[in-house]
């Protein structure tokens, strides 16, 4: 999966053949992370005493998907950190999908350093320097032209 930092995302996850999950497990979980788990379904309800503090208020899972085998989860206002290995494990079944999301910036930011401040404002005088020139060589040429 790929999504830019700030959109919503959903990372698939579904059984075959269906099955009602609402009232099964599901976890969502990153290895990488400790505390590793990103959102846990339990008996018909989130349980999030585990979750991952970077993921809190932003992981849902949908009831009505649920219904219908779909462990699908809904991951909102997506952050660089999110970029990783997702493993969705279905412990009724003992099943166990992953899903990789990578995580794109529209454009980085980074503060300039002194030395392309310093580049910015010469080349802007050197630029400014070569108009005037310019300006005043075509103001010279054009009196020449007119005696």
């Amino acid at each position: 999966m790929v999504t830019l930092v700030g959109e919503d995302v959903v990372l698939p996850c579904s059984l075959e053949p269906p099955l009602d999950a609402v009232s099964k497990s599901v976890e969502w979980a990153r290895p990488d992370l400790e505390p590793r788990f990103v959102h846990v379904w339990h008996d018909g309800q989130d349980h999030m005493v585990n979750q991952n503090p970077s993921y809190k208020g932003r992981t849902s899972v949908s009831i009505d998907k649920l219904r219908q085998g779909d462990l699908s989860l809904l991951l909102s206002a997506v952050k660089l950190s999110d970029y990783g290995l997702y493993r969705c494990y279905f412990p009724s079944q003992n099943k166990t999908f992953s899903v990789e999301l990578i995580v794109a910036g529209i454009f980085s930011i980074t503060p300039p350093s002194s030395y392309s401040v310093i580049v910015a404002i010469v080349s802007g005088m050197a630029a400014g320097l070569l108009i005037a020139v310019v300006f005043i060589f075509w103001e010279w040429r054009k009196t020449q032209i007119s005696k």
